[in-house]
């Protein structure tokens, strides 16, 4: 009997302690969520499944020992259109597209990328990535090492490169090794071998295709450029299409047409974005008033300036401020 009652009492701790780790799990994954997320109008559900596709890998070395060190993947859906801003320790992204269509943006620069494109990306402070048609499902490696630089000064970032030919079978196939990786993976001692020797193979393959003369890329015309610099170094100007017009000598037709063609965006729209940015900005790093951070960049009318802060950011700059987690006074920004 007192072997029964032993027993039983050695199979209640189990499941206790089982139900406890679980729980701790749980928190854990929670903990993370709430460190690394920022801002969004992403669907909880949708955030929470998507957040349980990430896996993050500890750094198995220093990062200028000639490895490409792999620190996280993941591979995301979104149903819809959504936005999403978050931090996290990378200063390399490598972005595959299988659908849909989405804009990746740091605060200073934009990159879109279509369905069956791919891209690496430095990315320096938060990382906002919009989801721009609807249903989305892509690729997301978080990247870091010294060899990566040099592949983003051969690589013209941030353009994205169609993944289409039949010459870049390697990087499909390196592509799948690293989707294929799991959490365990990572004690093996090749692990960093492996991982720098598939993300070699696929900048390669980007960095071959995009030098073919047969695979000419289009040259974003110099007064397009003019004109994301100014949005991007001087936001809190007032700009109207008429004024762009006359400065350029582009009819406002076209530079509305040829800008969203090259950025995915329509000029007002990428100008508001890098406003948003830049009043995310100051929401966490200053105590100015909602109607001055408006008008520091560029909006001066606080209920517009509310609506479009909602619109691109899920919440309001009210909320935004209250809502941003104890990390956000980690950020440094410059």
């Amino acid at each position: 009997m007192s072997v029964l009652l032993l027993l039983i009492f050695s199979l209640s701790q189990t499941i206790l302690l089982s139900i406890h780790n679980l729980l701790m799990k749980e928190g854990d994954f929670m903990e993370q969520l709430q460190h690394h997320w920022i801002s969004g109008n992403v669907p909880k559900q949708v955030l929470s499944d998507n957040m349980k596709n990430f896996i993050s890998f500890p750094l198995s070395g220093d990062t200028d020992d000639g490895f490409i060190h792999l620190l996280g993947k993941g591979t995301y859906l979104f149903p819809t259109s959504c936005s999403l801003t978050f931090r996290i320790n990378a200063p390399y992204h490598f972005f595959y597209l299988y659908e849909g269509a989405l804009s990746v943006s740091d605060g200073v620069h934009i990159c879109r990328l279509d369905g069956r494109h791919a891209a690496l990306l430095p990315i320096s402070g938060d990382l906002s990535i919009q989801i721009i048609k609807g249903r989305c499902r892509y690729f997301h490696l978080y990247l870091s090492g010294l060899t990566l630089s040099h592949f983003c000064r051969l690589l013209p970032s941030p353009l994205a490169y169609p993944a289409e030919s039949s010459s870049m079978f390697m990087m499909f196939r390196a592509i799948e090794h690293l989707q294929n990786l799991s959490e365990g993976d990572c004690t093996d001692s090749l692990f960093s071998c492996r991982t720098t020797m598939w993300m070699t193979d696929i900048l390669t393959e980007m960095a071959v295709y995009s030098s073919q003369p047969d695979k000419k890329k289009d040259t974003i015309p110099d007064y397009l450029e003019e004109i994301q610099h100014l949005f991007d170094t001087q936001y809190m100007q007032n700009y109207s299409l008429d004024e762009l017009e006359n400065t350029y000598s582009v009819s406002k037709y076209r530079i509305c047409r040829e800008f969203s063609k090259y950025y995915g965006v329509s000029p007002i729209q990428y100008l508001n974005h890098r406003r948003m940015e830049a009043a995310k900005k100051l929401l966490l790093t200053t105590d100015e008033t909602i109607h001055e951070i408006g008008s520091m960049v560029g909006i001066h009318n606080t209920n517009h300036f509310i609506n479009l802060f909602k619109r691109e950011t899920g919440a309001t700059p009210l909320v935004f401020k209250q809502d941003a987690p104890v990390s956000i006074s980690e950020l440094h920004y410059p």
